[in-house]
Protein backbone atom coordinates (compact mmCIF):
# COMPACT_ATOMS: atom_id res chain seq x y z
CA UNK A 1 0.00 0.00 0.00
CA UNK A 2 0.94 3.79 -1.19
CA UNK A 3 1.88 6.10 1.78
CA UNK A 4 -0.73 8.09 -0.16
CA UNK A 5 -3.61 6.00 1.03
CA UNK A 6 -2.46 4.99 4.49
CA UNK A 7 -5.29 4.02 6.46
CA UNK A 8 -6.11 7.15 8.21
CA UNK A 9 -7.91 10.62 7.60
CA UNK A 10 -6.75 13.20 5.92
CA UNK A 11 -5.91 15.39 8.50
CA UNK A 12 -2.55 17.15 8.82
CA UNK A 13 -1.81 16.30 12.13
CA UNK A 14 1.20 15.02 12.82
CA UNK A 15 1.23 11.36 13.54
CA UNK A 16 3.07 10.06 16.71
CA UNK A 17 2.97 6.90 15.66
CA UNK A 18 3.42 5.77 11.65
CA UNK A 19 3.70 2.17 10.54
CA UNK A 20 4.50 1.70 6.72
CA UNK A 21 4.37 -1.72 4.61
CA UNK A 22 4.42 -3.85 7.73
CA UNK A 23 4.74 -7.31 7.21
CA UNK A 24 5.78 -10.10 9.54
CA UNK A 25 6.23 -13.89 8.41
CA UNK A 26 8.10 -17.31 9.71
CA UNK A 27 9.67 -19.35 8.37
CA UNK A 28 8.30 -23.45 9.23
CA UNK A 29 8.85 -26.83 7.85
CA UNK A 30 6.04 -25.85 5.04
CA UNK A 31 7.60 -22.58 3.71
CA UNK A 32 7.23 -19.46 5.22
CA UNK A 33 4.11 -18.19 6.55
CA UNK A 34 2.64 -14.60 6.65
CA UNK A 35 0.94 -13.42 9.85
CA UNK A 36 0.99 -9.45 9.21
CA UNK A 37 0.76 -9.08 4.85
CA UNK A 38 1.90 -5.36 4.02
CA UNK A 39 -0.09 -2.88 6.80
CA UNK A 40 0.20 0.98 7.14
CA UNK A 41 -1.60 3.17 9.53
CA UNK A 42 -0.91 6.32 11.61
CA UNK A 43 -2.12 7.25 15.36
CA UNK A 44 -2.08 10.84 15.91
CA UNK A 45 -2.02 12.23 19.69
CA UNK A 46 -4.31 11.67 22.13
CA UNK A 47 -6.49 9.43 19.85
CA UNK A 48 -7.60 5.68 20.72
CA UNK A 49 -7.18 3.79 17.88
CA UNK A 50 -9.01 0.08 17.54
CA UNK A 51 -7.32 -3.03 15.82
CA UNK A 52 -10.08 -5.81 15.91
CA UNK A 53 -10.80 -9.08 13.83
CA UNK A 54 -10.89 -12.60 15.27
CA UNK A 55 -8.45 -14.45 17.10
CA UNK A 56 -5.90 -15.32 14.97
CA UNK A 57 -6.03 -12.67 12.62
CA UNK A 58 -2.28 -11.03 13.35
CA UNK A 59 -3.57 -8.38 16.21
CA UNK A 60 -0.95 -9.54 18.59
CA UNK A 61 2.25 -9.89 16.52
CA UNK A 62 1.45 -6.47 15.10
CA UNK A 63 1.64 -5.28 18.57
CA UNK A 64 4.77 -7.94 19.40
CA UNK A 65 6.39 -5.78 16.34
CA UNK A 66 5.86 -2.65 17.33
CA UNK A 67 7.44 -3.39 20.38
CA UNK A 68 10.40 -4.89 18.73
CA UNK A 69 9.58 -8.17 20.92
CA UNK A 70 9.60 -10.92 18.63
CA UNK A 71 12.97 -12.94 18.01
CA UNK A 72 14.45 -12.94 14.58
CA UNK A 73 14.52 -15.45 13.51
CA UNK A 74 12.21 -17.38 13.28
CA UNK A 75 10.19 -13.85 13.07
CA UNK A 76 11.01 -11.69 9.62
CA UNK A 77 9.89 -8.11 9.96
CA UNK A 78 9.55 -5.88 6.92
CA UNK A 79 8.77 -2.90 6.39
CA UNK A 80 9.10 0.49 9.12
CA UNK A 81 7.74 2.11 11.96
CA UNK A 82 7.90 5.85 13.29
CA UNK A 83 7.88 7.21 16.50
CA UNK A 84 7.95 10.87 16.54
CA UNK A 85 9.26 10.77 12.99
CA UNK A 86 12.16 8.34 14.09
CA UNK A 87 12.66 5.00 12.16
CA UNK A 88 12.99 2.47 15.61
CA UNK A 89 13.37 -0.94 13.58
CA UNK A 90 16.47 -0.04 12.41
CA UNK A 91 17.93 1.01 16.40
CA UNK A 92 20.37 -1.03 17.87
CA UNK A 93 19.12 -3.36 21.31
CA UNK A 94 20.36 -0.62 23.45
CA UNK A 95 18.54 2.53 21.83
CA UNK A 96 15.41 0.18 21.72
CA UNK A 97 15.43 -0.21 25.10
CA UNK A 98 15.55 3.35 25.77
CA UNK A 99 11.82 3.67 23.27
CA UNK A 100 10.67 0.63 25.28
CA UNK A 101 8.88 1.75 28.22
CA UNK A 102 9.80 5.71 28.20
CA UNK A 103 7.95 6.75 24.70
CA UNK A 104 6.36 3.15 24.21
CA UNK A 105 4.87 0.94 26.48
CA UNK A 106 2.60 -2.01 26.51
CA UNK A 107 -0.17 -3.83 28.62
CA UNK A 108 -0.01 -7.41 27.68
CA UNK A 109 -3.10 -9.90 27.84
CA UNK A 110 -2.26 -11.86 30.73
CA UNK A 111 -1.01 -10.05 33.98
CA UNK A 112 -0.46 -12.99 35.74
CA UNK A 113 1.94 -14.85 33.32
CA UNK A 114 3.43 -11.16 32.51
CA UNK A 115 4.49 -10.19 36.51
CA UNK A 116 7.13 -11.71 37.59
CA UNK A 117 6.26 -14.35 39.95
CA UNK A 118 8.72 -14.14 42.09
CA UNK A 119 9.12 -10.24 42.50
CA UNK A 120 7.86 -7.45 44.58
CA UNK A 121 4.86 -5.06 43.24
CA UNK A 122 7.60 -2.56 44.11
CA UNK A 123 10.80 -4.14 42.45
CA UNK A 124 8.76 -3.97 39.15
CA UNK A 125 7.29 -0.68 39.02
CA UNK A 126 10.62 1.06 40.12
CA UNK A 127 13.09 -0.87 37.92
CA UNK A 128 12.06 0.97 34.62
CA UNK A 129 11.70 4.27 36.78
CA UNK A 130 15.25 3.59 37.71
CA UNK A 131 16.36 2.97 34.53
CA UNK A 132 14.83 5.67 31.95
CA UNK A 133 14.26 8.59 34.53
CA UNK A 134 17.23 8.19 36.61
CA UNK A 135 15.49 8.10 40.15
CA UNK A 136 16.81 6.46 43.80
CA UNK A 137 15.49 3.73 44.70
CA UNK A 138 13.46 5.86 47.25
CA UNK A 139 12.37 7.95 44.98
CA UNK A 140 11.20 5.53 42.11
CA UNK A 141 9.69 3.70 45.51
CA UNK A 142 7.39 7.02 46.20
CA UNK A 143 6.60 7.16 42.66
CA UNK A 144 5.58 3.64 41.96
CA UNK A 145 2.84 4.22 45.10
CA UNK A 146 1.93 7.17 43.32
CA UNK A 147 1.17 5.36 40.40
CA UNK A 148 -0.76 2.40 42.27
CA UNK A 149 -2.79 5.45 43.55
CA UNK A 150 -3.52 6.74 39.98
CA UNK A 151 -5.00 3.61 39.38
CA UNK A 152 -7.05 3.36 41.92
CA UNK A 153 -5.30 0.57 44.10
CA UNK A 154 -6.01 0.86 47.69
CA UNK A 155 -3.52 0.64 50.28
CA UNK A 156 -0.22 1.53 47.83
CA UNK A 157 2.10 0.95 50.45
CA UNK A 158 0.63 -2.19 51.25
CA UNK A 159 0.93 -3.59 47.69
CA UNK A 160 4.18 -2.50 46.83
CA UNK A 161 5.31 -5.41 49.45
CA UNK A 162 3.22 -7.69 47.84
CA UNK A 163 3.29 -10.81 45.06
CA UNK A 164 1.37 -10.59 41.78
CA UNK A 165 -0.22 -14.07 43.73
CA UNK A 166 -1.96 -12.20 46.58
CA UNK A 167 -3.44 -9.54 44.06
CA UNK A 168 -6.87 -10.19 41.90
CA UNK A 169 -6.93 -10.42 38.47
CA UNK A 170 -8.42 -6.89 38.52
CA UNK A 171 -5.39 -5.40 40.39
CA UNK A 172 -3.22 -7.70 38.77
CA UNK A 173 -4.33 -5.89 35.80
CA UNK A 174 -4.03 -2.62 37.48
CA UNK A 175 -0.43 -3.02 38.56
CA UNK A 176 0.29 -3.45 34.27
CA UNK A 177 -1.37 -0.43 33.67
CA UNK A 178 0.70 1.81 36.24
CA UNK A 179 3.64 -0.36 34.95
CA UNK A 180 3.10 1.07 31.53
CA UNK A 181 2.10 4.22 32.64
CA UNK A 182 5.29 4.94 35.01
CA UNK A 183 7.48 6.55 32.62
CA UNK A 184 4.14 8.68 30.85
CA UNK A 185 4.94 7.04 27.27
CA UNK A 186 3.45 8.85 24.40
CA UNK A 187 2.28 5.50 22.89
CA UNK A 188 0.51 2.61 24.83
CA UNK A 189 -0.67 -0.60 23.21
CA UNK A 190 -3.25 -2.70 25.33
CA UNK A 191 -3.20 -6.11 23.98
CA UNK A 192 -6.83 -7.59 25.10
CA UNK A 193 -6.85 -6.17 28.34
CA UNK A 194 -9.70 -6.99 29.93
CA UNK A 195 -9.30 -10.69 28.99
CA UNK A 196 -10.43 -13.36 31.43
CA UNK A 197 -11.87 -10.66 33.89
CA UNK A 198 -15.37 -10.03 35.15
CA UNK A 199 -17.76 -7.48 33.44
CA UNK A 200 -17.83 -5.21 36.33
CA UNK A 201 -13.72 -5.45 36.57
CA UNK A 202 -13.93 -4.69 32.66
CA UNK A 203 -15.79 -1.87 32.81
CA UNK A 204 -13.49 -0.35 35.53
CA UNK A 205 -10.07 -1.29 33.83
CA UNK A 206 -11.55 0.58 30.46
CA UNK A 207 -12.87 3.55 32.44
CA UNK A 208 -9.34 3.80 33.85
CA UNK A 209 -7.82 3.97 30.72
CA UNK A 210 -9.53 6.28 29.20
CA UNK A 211 -9.67 8.53 32.01
CA UNK A 212 -5.44 8.32 31.53
CA UNK A 213 -5.58 8.73 27.99
CA UNK A 214 -7.29 12.43 28.82
CA UNK A 215 -5.63 12.93 31.04
CA UNK A 216 -1.84 12.97 29.84
CA UNK A 217 -2.97 12.78 25.87
CA UNK A 218 -1.78 9.22 25.57
CA UNK A 219 -2.16 7.63 22.09
CA UNK A 220 -3.45 3.99 22.57
CA UNK A 221 -3.65 1.08 20.14
CA UNK A 222 -6.34 -0.92 21.78
CA UNK A 223 -6.16 -4.51 20.51
CA UNK A 224 -9.86 -6.71 20.86
CA UNK A 225 -12.32 -8.83 19.61
CA UNK A 226 -14.77 -7.31 21.21
CA UNK A 227 -16.96 -4.57 19.57
CA UNK A 228 -18.86 -3.77 22.24
CA UNK A 229 -15.22 -2.66 23.82
CA UNK A 230 -14.58 -0.61 20.79
CA UNK A 231 -17.45 1.03 20.10
CA UNK A 232 -17.57 2.43 24.00
CA UNK A 233 -13.62 3.62 23.65
CA UNK A 234 -12.16 3.98 20.55
CA UNK A 235 -11.83 7.10 18.04
CA UNK A 236 -10.88 5.08 15.11
CA UNK A 237 -11.01 1.36 13.86
CA UNK A 238 -9.01 -0.62 11.82
CA UNK A 239 -10.33 -3.93 10.93
CA UNK A 240 -7.99 -7.08 10.27
CA UNK A 241 -8.74 -9.74 8.67
CA UNK A 242 -5.91 -12.95 7.61
CA UNK A 243 -2.88 -10.41 8.60
CA UNK A 244 -4.85 -7.14 6.26
CA UNK A 245 -6.14 -3.96 7.44
CA UNK A 246 -9.58 -4.20 5.35
CA UNK A 247 -11.91 -1.72 6.80
CA UNK A 248 -10.34 1.84 8.69
CA UNK A 249 -13.33 4.54 9.82
CA UNK A 250 -13.98 6.77 12.68
CA UNK A 251 -16.04 4.24 15.23
CA UNK A 252 -19.36 6.21 14.64
CA UNK A 253 -18.91 5.39 10.52
CA UNK A 254 -17.80 1.89 10.94
CA UNK A 255 -21.56 0.96 12.96
CA UNK A 256 -23.35 2.94 11.31
CA UNK A 257 -22.02 2.25 7.92
CA UNK A 258 -19.72 -0.90 7.90
CA UNK A 259 -18.67 -1.46 4.22
CA UNK A 260 -16.51 -4.85 3.92
CA UNK A 261 -17.84 -7.47 3.78
CA UNK A 262 -16.18 -9.24 6.63
CA UNK A 263 -17.36 -5.82 8.57
CA UNK A 264 -20.58 -6.49 7.66
CA UNK A 265 -20.18 -9.92 8.85
CA UNK A 266 -18.75 -9.30 11.95
CA UNK A 267 -21.15 -6.55 13.44
CA UNK A 268 -24.26 -8.81 12.08
CA UNK A 269 -22.90 -11.41 14.70
CA UNK A 270 -22.92 -9.44 16.97
CA UNK A 271 -26.50 -9.87 19.62
CA UNK A 272 -28.05 -6.69 19.60
CA UNK A 273 -29.93 -6.04 23.44
CA UNK A 274 -30.95 -2.33 22.24
CA UNK A 275 -33.01 -4.13 19.12
CA UNK A 276 -34.41 -7.37 21.08
CA UNK A 277 -35.73 -4.33 23.62
CA UNK A 278 -37.42 -1.96 21.30
CA UNK A 279 -39.42 -4.86 19.06
CA UNK A 280 -37.40 -4.37 15.89
CA UNK A 281 -37.35 -7.28 13.92
CA UNK A 282 -34.01 -9.78 14.76
CA UNK A 283 -33.69 -13.10 12.89
CA UNK A 284 -34.27 -16.29 14.93
CA UNK A 285 -30.59 -16.78 15.08
CA UNK A 286 -27.48 -14.94 15.21
CA UNK A 287 -25.81 -14.68 11.19
CA UNK A 288 -22.60 -16.17 11.01
CA UNK A 289 -19.78 -16.31 8.34
CA UNK A 290 -19.40 -18.91 6.34
CA UNK A 291 -16.28 -20.62 5.92
CA UNK A 292 -13.53 -20.83 8.74
CA UNK A 293 -10.49 -18.63 9.51
CA UNK A 294 -7.93 -19.48 6.74
CA UNK A 295 -4.62 -21.20 8.46
CA UNK A 296 -1.79 -18.96 8.31
CA UNK A 297 0.48 -19.88 4.85
CA UNK A 298 1.98 -17.87 1.85
CA UNK A 299 0.29 -14.26 1.33
CA UNK A 300 -2.61 -14.66 -1.10
CA UNK A 301 -2.50 -13.04 -4.29
CA UNK A 302 -5.97 -11.73 -4.04
CA UNK A 303 -8.26 -11.16 -1.29
CA UNK A 304 -7.80 -13.43 1.57
CA UNK A 305 -11.51 -13.23 2.39
CA UNK A 306 -12.92 -14.56 -0.82
CA UNK A 307 -13.38 -18.00 0.06
CA UNK A 308 -15.87 -16.64 2.75
CA UNK A 309 -17.41 -13.49 0.43
CA UNK A 310 -21.15 -13.63 -0.93
CA UNK A 311 -20.08 -10.85 -2.90
CA UNK A 312 -17.05 -12.79 -4.21
CA UNK A 313 -16.02 -11.88 -7.98
CA UNK A 314 -13.20 -13.67 -10.28
CA UNK A 315 -11.05 -10.82 -9.36
CA UNK A 316 -11.05 -11.23 -5.67
CA UNK A 317 -9.00 -15.02 -6.11
CA UNK A 318 -6.35 -12.94 -7.92
CA UNK A 319 -5.66 -9.06 -7.17
CA UNK A 320 -4.96 -7.73 -4.57
CA UNK A 321 -8.03 -5.39 -3.52
CA UNK A 322 -6.83 -1.53 -4.08
CA UNK A 323 -8.06 0.64 -0.79
CA UNK A 324 -10.87 2.94 -1.55
CA UNK A 325 -11.43 6.26 0.70
CA UNK A 326 -15.93 6.07 0.45
CA UNK A 327 -15.95 8.74 2.76
CA UNK A 328 -12.65 11.24 4.68
CA UNK A 329 -11.31 8.74 6.72
CA UNK A 330 -13.27 6.16 5.46
CA UNK A 331 -10.84 3.44 3.97
CA UNK A 332 -11.90 0.14 2.34
CA UNK A 333 -9.83 -2.83 0.57
CA UNK A 334 -12.56 -4.67 -1.59
CA UNK A 335 -13.13 -4.70 -5.41
CA UNK A 336 -16.75 -3.93 -4.68
CA UNK A 337 -15.96 -0.49 -4.19
CA UNK A 338 -13.11 -0.15 -6.60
Amino acid sequence: MSDAMVQNSPETVQPVLSVRNLKVSFEGPKGRAVAVDNISFDVRPGEMLALVGESGCGKSTVALSLMKLLASPPAIIEGSVYVKGREIFNLSKEEISKVRGKEMAMIFQQPMTSLNPVLTIERQLTEGLMLHEGLTRKQARERARENLDLVGIPSANERLNQYPHQLSGGMRQRVMIAMAMSCKPSILIADEPTTALDVTTQAQILALMSGLQDEFGISTILITHDLGVVAETANRVAVMYAGRIVETATSNDLFSNPSHPYTRGLLGAVPRLDALLSGDDMPSRLREIPGNVPSAGPAVPGCPFAPRCDRVKDRCHTQRPTPVELAPGHIVSCWEYA
